[in-house]
């Protein structure tokens, strides 16, 4: 069964702080990816929140 991604990442929003989970899935049972963690968001947001997975998994596990 297909596994959400936990990692988050917090963005200020109109002096507020915002937490995003990463969108992406996978079968891994810890959530892991290969490529970055992002959150799409609308164009007065910013548009797309990416930041770095310091925990990929390996490409050929994907």
């Amino acid at each position: 069964m297909p596994t959400r991604c936990p990692a988050t990442d917090t963005i200020q929003v109109d002096d507020t702080d915002l937490e995003l989970q990463c969108v992406e899935w996978s079968e891994d049972p810890d959530g892991r990816h290969a490529g970055d963690h992002h959150v799409p968001l609308s164009p007065a947001m910013g548009g797309e929140h990416t930041w770095p997975n310091t925990n990929p998994l390996p490409d050929d596990a994907a």
